[in-house]
Parts: C-alpha cells; sequence; structure tokens
C-alpha cells in the first residue's frame, strides 16, 4: 500500500546519500522501470514544536545532485509503503526526486546589499 506524506511544515535536512546496494551481489540495484541507479537520501524531518527530528531514508531514482549533507531540500511526491518480513515490519519512503531548496536571504545579507 502507497501511502502519500505530506511535508508540509516541516524543514527536511540532508543527513547523507548512499547507493542502494544489492546485499548479494555488491552491485548498485536498478531501478526496473527506469533503468537508472537506486540512491538513498536520508532526510532529517523537523516539524516546528517537535523535540527531535525524525530520519527518513528516503530512495529515489537517479543519483542526486545540487545539494549535500546539511542542505534544506523538498521532496517531490513522497509516498511511505509497508512492508513485512517474517516477524519484521515497518514503513519505507520513496520520492519521485529530492531537490535542494534555496534558502531565503538572511536580514544581513539584505542590509550589506543596501549599504
Amino acid at each position: 500500500m502507497r501511502l502519500p506524506v505530506s511535508t508540509l511544515g516541516m524543514t527536511l535536512i540532508v543527513g547523507g546519500i548512499e547507493p542502494v546496494v544489492d546485499r548479494s551481489t555488491g552491485a548498485v540495484r536498478i531501478d526496473r522501470e527506469s533503468g537508472r541507479p537506486l540512491f538513498t537520501v536520508h532526510v532529517m524531518a523537523v516539524s516546528a514544536g517537535d523535540a527531535k527530528p525524525e530520519q527518513w531514508p528516503v530512495r529515489v531514482t537517479g543519483e542526486p545532485s545540487g545539494f549535500g549533507v546539511g542542505s534544506t531540500v523538498a521532496v517531490k511526491n513522497l509516498v511511505a509503503m509497508t512492508w513485512e518480513m517474517e516477524d519484521r515490519h515497518g514503513l519505507s519512503f520513496r520520492a519521485e526526486s529530492v531537490e535542494a531548496v534555496s534558502a531565503a536571504p538572511s536580514s544581513r545579507t539584505a542590509e550589506a546589499k543596501a549599504g
């Protein structure tokens, strides 16, 4: 089951980026539909008023670019999927893309340009 996830009102910060590797062969896994490599972007989701951020490993197709660890990002078409293996179960996350968010200029930057 795919559950759409809204990130409205959250700040998303990149904690790491890594290729998805097949445990049996050591090769980077390939998306069946696109033929492109799969990557995991570890996203820290912070909501106002929460004491602790949530870490979401978000799988995307193709190598992410334009941002790195510590960057603020937006996630396009994020879905959560339930999974179960023997006596374990949980959620996995997949997105169409993860993209850098340009930071709004600080008041100090605006003052420097005006002065």
